[in-house]
C-alpha cells in the first residue's frame, strides 16, 4: 500500500502521541524544558491536522485509510492529553502560569477558610 502525503502527515501525528505522553509524564521542575517540548509536540499535531485535511481535499488525496487514520489520530492525541494531564494533576498550572494565581497545593495545608477570588478561578484555601 502506497501512502500519499496527507496520510504520511497523519501517521506522523500518530507517532507524535507517544512522544507527547513521554514529555508530559517525565515533566518535573528539574526538567522544566519538557513543558515546552510537550507544548511543541501538541501544537505540531494540531497544526498538522489542519494541513493534512487541507492537502487531502485540495489535491484529491482522500483515501479510505485517511478516513480511518485521521479521526483515530485526533482521538489518540486528545484522549492521551486529557489522561496525562489528569494523571499529573498540577501539570497544567505549571505549564501556563497566570499572574496572581497560585494553583499549587502548597497553600492547601493547615488552613481554615475557602476563597474563590483568585485570577484563574480555582478555589483556594486561605488561613
Amino acid at each position: 500500500m502506497s501512502l500519499n502525503f496527507a496520510n504520511k502527515i497523519t501517521i506522523a501525528r500518530i507517532i507524535a502521541v507517544p512522544i507527547f505522553i513521554g514529555t508530559v509524564l517525565y515533566y518535573s521542575k528539574q526538567n522544566d524544558f519538557l513543558r515546552f517540548v510537550s507544548l511543541g509536540v501538541f501544537l505540531f499535531a494540531v497544526i498538522s491536522d489542519v494541513f493534512d485535511g487541507y492537502i487531502a481535499r485540495t489535491r484529491n488525496q482522500k483515501t479510505k485509510a485517511g478516513a480511518i487514520l485521521d479521526p483515530l489520530a485526533d482521538k489518540f492525541l486528545l484522549i492521551s492529553a486529557f489522561v496525562c494531564l489528569f494523571y499529573k494533576g498540577n501539570f497544567w498550572a505549571d505549564v501556563i502560569r497566570f499572574p496572581g494565581c497560585d494553583c499549587s497545593n502548597k497553600q492547601r495545608h493547615n488552613t481554615h477558610t475557602w476563597s474563590n477570588d483568585t485570577l484563574c478561578g480555582k478555589w483556594q484555601i486561605r488561613g
